[in-house]
């Protein structure tokens, strides 16, 4: 249940490496389809999360439900991006906590980076921590 909570709210979060990027880095590249897949890195405690296709719009945004807890933070050109957010768990009581750092590459066409997530009971107690080597690749 953790991990299909987690998979329904996680949002792409792009940025871009300016060494390697055919053109420069912008946050307008963050739009289309893509498909998004997750690594749980050691000590997780929340488990996988499947692939998924996801579908992106200029300027990204949260999941519906769900609230920012600080302003998104790009670098100065635009190659990563920071966010952090808070959603409802699907189908259950509590809450999952995102912090996404996401790297650009290649003029939009693919995206890397680490999620971490901590998912909260009803009550505010912690259920699990996992950190997510992150890609995702335009379709």
């Amino acid at each position: 249940m953790k991990s299909a909570a987690l998979a329904g709210i996680v949002v792409l979060l792009a940025g871009c490496s300016g060494t390697d990027a055919p053109e420069p880095c912008s946050l307008a590249h963050r739009r289309g389809t893509y498909v998004q897949h997750f690594d749980e890195r050691p000590n997780g405690t929340c488990g996988a999360v499947s692939d998924q296709i996801v579908e992106l719009t200029t300027g990204g945004g949260v999941p519906p439900g769900c609230r920012y807890d600080a302003d998104d933070k790009p670098s100065f050109d635009e190659c990563n991006l920071t966010r952090r957010y808070t959603c409802p768990l699907d189908g259950a009581p509590g809450t999952v906590s995102i912090v996404a750092v996401t790297t650009e590459r290649d003029g939009g066409a693919s995206f890397d980076g680490v999620f971490t997530s901590t998912i909260r009971d009803a009550d505010g107690t912690i259920q699990c921590v996992s950190s997510y080597d992150v890609t995702y690749t335009r379709r």
